[in-house]
């Protein structure tokens, strides 16, 4: 229920809390709530610029809300205001402003509909002289502008065990003469770190001495922090998809890592795991025995004692007022921003709508503007909800709003183009907004500052041109600065994926976003939340941070299993500085982070492309490859296809997973994934999902449990979590050795040319992709010497439209007759060159009785089926209609050539890789022939 009201930070006045409420009222428990939220409250840098409608108009609202509840306590108009002499020289006067206008709105609500008034507060950042000077201050104000009670904190072990108030003995002689009742809204103390606290403090507030002037107090605090002061803390359950709430993990993780006692008592409630850190029972214990100590006659002394300072009190009122004057407060109070007789017309015509019925909305508008380094422009409006941004006229492009509660901070530097705004929300990430005048800047500081409650920094960058500076990982994006100035920044949405390069060495790949487009959410080049457009023909896609050196990280406590008992913490320990940067990085980008359980796990599976071996978790939208260098995270939307073909070696199995957009290593794109299985290495594993999950999501798709090869089972998981079908070889085409595919080799690349019922496919490197629908014809050639031509030839497929074309070379020649049937089938057009170079061959041999003689006669002379050219139009096969994608070849030609090659994995993997690769992979059970070797040059 707490979780619920947001841990009892804040209340949302936008959302009703009748449950809440009740069950606090149900448990005798009392709220005591702020009228101002971080996103709408009185700035205490601008405290009269922040006096606005809109501000109070909030305050009304929440007013409103709480007013409905027999258990409100009472509201505060501010908490922590004040915290230094220029603040408290410039906000009382409009605290003073603030409270006259709430306490003026409740009694009009009271005459007008009976809702009750609610007492009314400030809360003290401590119990100091500049705190007593600021109740002096807003208690001595006229009736309707006074305070109706002030709420302190203190946080120093007060009190002895014997129940002796003289440590709050200072807070005393302080406050005694107060005229409107105190309390400490945060008190508490903490003996040490791990240690329980006994509350003796609680007992002294409670004492007769100091009741008669503090009434009680509120302990510190209910949630566990990195203060370690907490008394609970909730471990939140996962969501309805699998998901914890990120920032209430971080919180619940931070607070156990704080926390160095013993949990007293864990409860399961339906919100999570609460686990008690303190024994509540010493606190009740303390109370009765203040209790005891206070007699029904010292009751009454002590409420005597305290009307008579109540009396004195008012007696100096007009003195604390002249005293406040030359302390250099301002003598005045401001006049209401509000217009109350539209207030009252509001009220008296029935439910009033606090933003809209006051006043009309003011907002400020900006032309000519870029949204996250759009290609178009657009206009930005800032107003009191929020600001917005629409693209110009005609250029298409998504209208972007951002409320004003999701802005946390902003900064204005200069940019590329113009000035650039750049503001940090709480659940969009980076906005960057670009395009701005230099005199837009105080128009934009002052809406941000008094709408919004956020003070806009003017951040000055780094042109140095220096390529080493310090790095710093920051709440939404990676910093680079160079004398303490910023070089440049990475938002972590831009981060696709981190890996170590080296000992020293990290490189971060950068997202690639579509030409201008906003993709949907997806990983590894697709647009996330917060992400950018691509707004160039060039990008950015990785960049390398060498960090040298070692840094110290405190060490973990470890559980020592042999004898039963507790390691000692082995303090600070030395790690590489890169490491550290790397896992940092990882966790702030929330790289290789996957929602929900895994569905199933597979160890150590050899990918031919990208090499190496992973072990890859399948999840319900995704799926995830880790290795000992790469971690890759790939939605399911991104598989386009799925090939399960068998090796011609008659031991192995591919599994081909087609992406869109294409995997990354660096500056390697691979639009392939092959894996490598064992055909006769069974594994018999069972899904963890629910027997619900199978029934509802999967029924028909998934089973419980399988069964079979590894390489079967992998692909059949797949196609029931993707529901994408899995393609195999056609079944018109068998080569001479009655296998599906034919060895051959693209440039120096060897592999194997598969011929399905819509196109061709080679793998494993560079994998290449070919639909029947581009290819405009198909030419076999031989190239070679007399002894190679006469055992190999070469097929070159030509593409539609002038897309270029693609050469298979040294193909067995006992190959030809079963791919010139295939290419006949499927009404492919065939020219056959080998057929004319035959004929004149042997019109030379007949020419020449010697070399009519030749050994070779038979082979040469050898009658050679050839298909005839077809114009038919090509057979169309149904099993790709389901793909709306276009099956453009250039698209997954993954032959792309880099420093880096694709083996750019450890060298422990390409090892391991090499070694499984090895096993049959050039058994193929064609004859095998041996090339020429070339002569060595000699230099002289």
């Amino acid at each position: 229920m707490l979780m619920e009201m947001g841990y009892g930070d804040s209340i949302d006045n936008s959302q009703p809390h009748e449950r809440s409420m009740k069950l606090l009222e149900d448990a005798g428990l009392y709220v005591l709530t702020t009228l101002t939220t971080p996103q709408c409250s009185i700035n205490r840098n601008a405290p009269l610029e922040s006096y606005q409608p809109a501000t109070l108009l909030e305050m009304f609202k929440t007013v409103d809300l709480m007013a409905q509840h027999p258990n409100t306590l009472g509201v505060l108009v501010s908490h922590h205001l004040i915290n230094d002499a220029r603040s408290e020289s410039l906000c009382l006067p409009v605290l003073a402003a603030v409270v006259r206008d709430v306490k003026k709105y409740m009694h009009l609500k009271r005459d007008l509909t009976g809702q009750r008034v609610l007492p009314l507060g400030y809360g003290a950042a401590a119990a100091g002289e500049r705190d007593k000077r600021a109740l002096e201050y807003l208690s001595s104000q006229d009736e309707e502008s006074r305070i109706d009670f002030w709420a302190g904190s203190h946080y120093t072990l007060a009190g002895r065990p014997d129940g002796d108030a003289s440590g709050y003995r200072n807070v005393i002689d302080k406050y005694k003469d107060a005229r409107i009742p105190l309390f400490l809204c945060e008190y508490g103390s903490r003996p040490g770190r791990g240690l329980p606290r006994s509350f003796d403090e609680t007992r002294a507030l409670y004492s007769p001495e100091m009741i008669q002037v503090f009434s009680g107090g509120c302990v510190y605090e209910m949630w566990q922090g990195t203060n370690d002061y907490g008394l609970v803390q909730m471990i939140p359950q996962t969501n309805e998809s699998g998901n914890v709430p990120g920032s209430r993990a971080r919180r619940a993780q931070r607070a156990r890592e704080a926390y160095q006692g013993q949990i007293v008592e864990t409860r399961e409630t339906s919100w999570g795991e609460l686990q008690l850190y303190e024994d509540f029972r010493n606190y009740q214990a303390r109370l009765q025995e203040a209790e005891r100590m206070s007699s029904t006659e010292d009751r009454g002394a002590q409420k005597a004692a305290a009307t008579a300072a109540a009396s004195a009190s008012d007696t100096r009122r007009e003195e604390v007022g002249s005293d406040l004057e030359d302390s250099g407060h301002p003598a005045h109070v401001p006049e209401t921003c509000l217009d109350w007789a539209v207030i009252e017309a509001a009220l008296r015509g029935g439910p009033f709508h606090h933003h809209c019925e006051l006043t009309e909305m003011a907002r400020e508008s900006f032309d000519d503007i870029y949204l996250d380094l759009s290609k178009q422009p657009g206009k930005c409006r800032v107003a009191e909800s929020g600001l917005g941004w629409k693209p110009a006229g005609g250029s298409g492009g998504q209208t972007f709003t951002l409320d004003k509660q999701d802005i946390q901070s902003a900064s204005w530097s200069r940019a590329a183009r113009g000035y650039e705004l750049k503001v940090f929300a709480r659940n969009a990430g980076v906005v960057l907004l670009d395009g701005f005048r230099p005199d837009d800047y105080d128009a934009i500081r002052k809406c941000f500052q008094v709408w919004f409650g956020v003070e806009l920094v003017q951040r000055e960058h780094a042109l140095r041109g220096w390529n080493w500076g310090k790095s710093e990982l920051g709440r939404n994006e990676l910093t680079f600065n160079v004398r303490n100035q910023p070089a440049f920044e990475i938002p972590y949405t831009e981060i696709s994926n981190t890996n170590l390069a080296g000992k020293n060495e990290v490189a971060v790949e950068l997202s690639l976003p579509q030409d201008g487009q906003d993709p949907v959410d997806g990983v590894n080049g697709t647009k996330k939340k917060g992400q950018k457009t691509g707004g160039a023909v060039d990008q950015l896609t990785e960049m390398r941070f060498y960090i040298p050196g070692t840094e110290m990280r405190k060490g973990r406590k470890k559980n020592a299993e042999d004898d039963g008992e507790e390691a000692q913490e082995n303090g600070e320990e030395e790690e590489n500085a890169a490491n550290l940067f790397y896992e940092a990085l990882m966790d702030k980008a929330e790289i290789g982070e996957v929602a929900g359980d895994t569905f199933a796990t597979f160890l150590d599976i050899l990918h031919l492309t990208p090499r190496g071996r992973f072990d890859i978790d399948l999840y319900e939208k995704s799926f995830r490859l880790r290795g000992k260098t790469y971690d890759y995270k790939i939605s399911y939307d991104n598989a386009k296809r799925f090939f399960i073909l068998p090796k011609p070696d008659d031991v192995h199995q591919l599994l081909c997973i087609g992406l869109d957009p294409p995997l990354r290593q660096g500056q390697t794109r691979y639009p392939f994934i092959v894996m490598q299985f064992k055909r006769d290495e069974e594994v018999n594993i069972e899904l963890n999902m629910t027997e619900e999950d199978l029934k509802e999501k999967y029924a028909g798709k998934l089973q419980a449990r399988y069964e079979a090869s590894i390489g079967t089972v992998i692909a059949r998981i797949f196609h029931g979590l993707t529901g994408k079908k899995l393609f195999q070889p056609s079944h018109d085409f068998s080569s001479h050795h009655q296998q599906s595919g034919v060895k051959c080799s693209i440039k120096a690349n060897e592999g194997h040319l598969y011929c399905l019922d819509r196109a061709f496919l080679f793998v494993p490197k560079p994998a290449t992709y070919i639909s029947f629908d581009h290819v405009a014809a198909i030419t076999m050639s031989r190239v070679g010497g007399a002894v190679s031509a006469s055992r190999t030839f070469d097929i070159t497929v030509t593409l539609k439209n002038g897309a270029g074309e693609h050469q298979f070379s040294n193909i067995n020649r006992e190959e030809q007759a079963p791919l010139e049937n295939f290419f006949k089938i499927k009404n492919i057009k065939t020219k056959n060159e080998m057929d004319v170079e035959n004929s004149m061959l042997s019109a030379a041999l007949n020419g020449d009785a010697d070399l009519g003689s030749s050994d070779d006669e038979e082979v040469v002379n050898a009658a050679r089926g050839s298909a005839g050219e077809d114009d038919e139009d090509e057979s169309v096969d149904e099993d790709f209609q389901a793909d709306s994608d276009s099956d453009v070849a250039e698209e997954f030609d993954s032959d792309a050539k880099s420093s880096g090659g694709e083996e750019s994995g450890s060298d422990e993997e390409m090892e391991d890789a090499d070694a499984d690769a090895g096993d049959g992979d050039d058994s193929d059970t064609a004859e095998k022939v041996e090339r020429p070797k070339k002569k060595a040059k000699t230099g002289k």
